[in-house]
C-alpha cells in the first residue's frame, strides 16, 4: 500500500465529514456513470467534475481515485469529439498514476497504451516516465 493510500485510509476513518464528503464524491461518480450511459452527457459532465473536485479537495491532487475523475472526464470529452481536451485529461490522469504508482507500474502502462493511441508515431514506453 502507497504512503498516499495510507493517508487517504486514514483521512477516511478520522474525519467523518471527510467521509461523508468522499461518499458524496462516489455518488457523484455513479450518477455520472448513469447519465453517461442514458447519453446525457452534458449531466454527466457535471457529475464528473463534481466528483474531481470533491476528491482534490480531500485526497489532493495525486490520488489514484482523483485519476480515475480524469479518466471519465477524458472518456466523455472522446464521446463528445473533444479529442483536444480528451488528450489533456488522459494526460493528467496518466501523470498522476506515474507518480503515484511509479513509471512501470502495470496500472501506468495500460494508461501509457491509452496515451500511445493519440500518438502513434510514439513508442508506449516512451510514455512510462
Amino acid at each position: 500500500m502507497t504512503q498516499t493510500h495510507m493517508v487517504s485510509d486514514l483521512v477516511r476513518r478520522e474525519d467523518p465529514l471527510a467521509m461523508n464528503t468522499l461518499d458524496q464524491a462516489e455518488t457523484c461518480m455513479t450518477d455520472g456513470h448513469l447519465l453517461f450511459a442514458a447519453g446525457d452527457l452534458q449531466a454527466a459532465e457535471l457529475k464528473y467534475w463534481n466528483a474531481l473536485a470533491l476528491k482534490k479537495e480531500i485526497l489532493g491532487p495525486y490520488h489514484l481515485d482523483v485519476a480515475e475523475c480524469l479518466e471519465e472526464l477524458a472518456e466523455l470529452y472522446d464521446l463528445m469529439d473533444n479529442p483536444a481536451e480528451a488528450l489533456r485529461f488522459h494526460e493528467f490522469a496518466h501523470s498522476v498514476k506515474v507518480r503515484v504508482l511509479g513509471a512501470y507500474h502495470p496500472v501506468v502502462l495500460k494508461s501509457a497504451r491509452t496515451l500511445a493511441k493519440h500518438y502513434p508515431s510514439k513508442p508506449m514506453l516512451a510514455f512510462a516516465s
